[in-house]
């Protein structure tokens, strides 16, 4: 299972957390945020970095053979992604894989959208342009790797391999040996991993480097996982580091996905942080990325999802 299949199909779990009646509000605001052919984000104009979690978000609460949530045609333009950036090149390779594969439900998309898969080597030439000499990436376009680049750039080289195979198994990972290395470098003191320019461990480095670290066969990082779980606040939540004083769901959504692929028993903070997802739902069918923010959007949506899904008990 890739990154991106991982986290679908733990976001489709959020169904039994929330009730269908609650995921059938968040399909009605998904389906409010649709502009031609993508998702809008804040503004009301489509952007591929929303399209990214509204699609998977549709996905993840998605029926077998119903119409597929966005428009092919809205990602032709940006073609093999040679003005985006690093990042918004991730987005653009997950929307197409999203859209090869069908999410959680099969290959009910690719049959709709036609997408053309001979498009995935050219995209891998223009991924590993980013690739830094230490073996990883940055999201920031800096000159050394960070770990959530490191997670991205995986989760990327893992769905072109996906489309370029056809979808036929998961294949090794192109230079697997040099993310090993490249996060063992980002790793701090005492456990925890950093984004450079920061020295200090935050949530969501941390949770990236250790779903990199699993779905590359090295789990088990004890030290990391209770600096994760130190970030864990009163109310349920994660903070996204030591000196922030308020939860987010950013950072609880990508630690509890973490700590479940680390082997980390959920269930007793189970309510507790059901309670604290409860507290930034709102009715108008989304979530809030924090008790201070006042807007709803498609990440954070996902993100309730993802965090929803990931407390469900699997056999």
């Amino acid at each position: 299972m890739t990154i991106r299949t991982d986290l679908i199909r733990s976001a489709a779990r959020a169904t039994e957390a929330l009730g269908q009646a609650a995921c059938g509000q968040v399909r009605r605001f998904l389906d409010s945020r649709r502009r031609d052919g993508g998702f809008a984000g804040r503004s009301d104009q489509p952007d591929l970095y929303y399209t990214v979690f509204g699609l998977q978000a549709w996905q993840a609460l998605g029926e077998e053979n119903e119409p597929p949530p966005i428009d092919p045609d809205y990602l032709r333009p940006f073609s093999l992604g040679d003005d985006l950036d690093f990042v918004h090149l991730c987005c653009l390779i997950r929307c197409r894989a999203c859209l090869f594969d069908g999410g959680p439900h099969g290959a009910t998309l690719k049959r709709s959208l036609g997408v053309r898969d001979d498009l995935a080597p050219s995209l891998r030439q223009r991924l590993l342009t980013f690739r830094l000499a230490d073996g990883g990436f940055s999201h920031s376009g800096a000159g050394r790797s960070s770990a959530y680049g490191c997670f991205l750039g995986l989760a990327a080289l893992q769905d072109l391999d996906e489309m370029e195979r056809g979808g036929a198994g998961q294949a090794p990972v192109e230079g697997a040996a040099e993310l090993l290395a490249c996060l063992s470098r980002l790793r701090c003191d005492g456990g925890g991993y950093a984004n450079p320019p920061a020295d200090a461990p935050s949530a969501p480095a941390t949770a990236g480097a250790l779903v990199t670290l699993a779905q590359l066969g090295r789990p088990g990082d004890d030290e990391s996982v209770r600096r994760l779980l130190a970030l864990r606040s009163a109310d349920g939540g994660f903070r996204a580091n030591e000196l922030t004083p308020v939860a987010d769901l950013l950072s609880t959504a990508t630690a509890l996905h973490a700590l479940a692929a680390s082997g980390v028993d959920l269930q007793p903070m189970r309510q507790q942080t059901l309670d604290f997802l409860s507290g930034l739902w709102s009715p108008k069918g989304g979530f809030r990325g924090h008790v201070f923010d006042g807007e709803i959007d498609c990440e954070y949506t996902f993100y309730g999802l993802l965090a929803a899904g990931t407390l469900v008990v699997t056999p």
